[in-house]
């Protein structure tokens, strides 16, 4: 990985033409943090014009549905550009969010580790259909 740098709310690595960011706050709450957040994605992705970003959220305990909104913002944003957009390392209690409000694989592809959101493709990609690749919650029940 080569480090691009850090701002003020995540450390930003890329891989091939992958761009990686890693939050670094656990508590990732309110308007002014989920607009700034938006803005500093979306310099990253304007400085290093990467085909797909992946947001580790392994540091994250609490989230606010506008930092949620956030991410829906960036998937549609990104996605009309040709850019995939992917969430992974979420603790349970985050994905389990995820999974009430319905946004686990019907909207955001949401995957256990950075290295399967690299590898794995959306069904989109393997069928050719519009579809992103759907979270199995049997996988969690280990």
């Amino acid at each position: 990985m080569n480090s691009i740098g850090a701002y003020r709310y995540f450390v930003a690595e890329k891989r091939d033409d992958t761009l990686i960011a890693q939050l670094i706050d656990s508590h990732l709450q309110g308007d002014m943090v989920a607009e700034q957040l938006k803005q500093e994605l979306l310099q990253a992705v304007d400085a290093e014009s990467p085909k797909m970003v992946v947001i580790d959220l392994r540091n994250v305990d609490i989230i606010s549905t506008m930092v949620i909104s956030t991410f829906l913002y960036a998937n549609s944003r990104l996605g009309a550009s040709g850019i995939k957009f992917k969430l992974t390392e979420l603790s349970q209690p985050l994905r389990q969010i995820f999974r009430e409000l319905h946004l686990d694989g019907a909207i955001l592809q949401i995957y256990e580790s950075i290295d399967e959101a690299l590898t794995k493709e959306t069904s989109s990609e393997a069928d050719g259909t519009d579809r992103p690749a759907r979270f199995d919650p049997e996988e969690d029940d280990e």
